[in-house]
């Protein structure tokens, strides 16, 4: 399902409020990002893949947990895929071309075209239904769907990774498991807790962490749905560390029992 979004030119904030509006879009982020050496992203280019990340990429990046890989130089086989899809969007949405007088009432009509344009190649949505039939027909991810912020498809995922759940004893070995505890750095009795170790599965930690972080940000957008504990805290720059705390307080309690 495509997304397209128009800008007057390439910055970082444009660059960055378009992965906003597509993961909002799409009701989630994605594992790994392809990106072009775009000079937003990119402040060197080494031998193979390695590239030096600017720093405000780097961080959109770890908020997302992102993976970004960039295209070789000269390479357009690469991301081929993305300019034959530019291609076929400009046949579809701008033959004949549309006049509008903002970019605000363009992406508007982007959206709803793009939305259109997925509802008539529904080819996502049988796996959908059956991923949604299967997490109601298991018993752990019915478990799993009661906790805020997880859906059927991270109930699903982690019913089938971990199975019953049982071989933890608490929720904060399953934390730990998954990598979402703090790296203990402490020595000579000054306690000393770095990032989270993200020794665990990602890809259920990336399912975890979006979920519960969605959650948080009904407090500024929805604060009529927000959950009360929520609504309770103070908003600052660790509410992402607090939602992630009640994911691991609540998660596992619930599958065991």
């Amino acid at each position: 399902m495509p997304f397209v979004r128009a800008y007057p030119r390439e910055t970082q904030e444009m660059v960055f409020d378009a992965h906003d509006k597509a993961f909002a879009f799409f009701g989630g982020a994605c594992a790994r990002g392809i990106y072009d050496n775009m000079k937003t992203a990119v402040d060197a280019i080494f031998v193979g893949k390695d590239r030096a990340y600017n720093r405000r990429f780097q961080q959109m990046c770890g908020h997302y947990l992102v993976d970004p890989v960039a295209c070789t130089p000269a390479s357009g086989w690469e991301k081929g895929q993305v300019e034959n899809q530019v291609g076929v969007l400009r046949r579809r949405f701008f033959v004949p071309r549309p006049k509008f007088k903002s970019y605000a009432e363009l992406n508007a009509w982007l959206e709803d075209r793009c939305l259109a344009y997925a509802k008539a190649n529904n080819r996502l949505s049988w796996y959908e239904i059956t991923m949604r039939i299967q997490a109601r027909l298991s018993r752990q991810a019915q478990l799993l769907q009661t906790i805020p912020g997880v859906g059927p498809v991270t109930a699903s995922a982690v019913a089938a990774t971990i199975g019953s759940g049982r071989q933890f004893r608490s929720g904060r070995e399953f934390a730990a498991w998954l990598g979402l505890t703090p790296r203990n750095r402490s020595s000579g009795g000054k306690e000393r807790l770095g990032k989270i170790t993200k020794m665990g599965d990602r890809y259920l930690r990336q399912l975890i962490v979006v979920g519960m972080t969605s959650r948080v940000r009904q407090v500024a957008n929805h604060p009529e749905r927000a959950d009360p504990w929520l609504a309770c805290s103070s908003p600052c720059p660790t509410r992402r560390s607090s939602s992630l705390l009640q994911q691991r307080k609540e998660g596992l309690s619930r599958l065991c029992s």
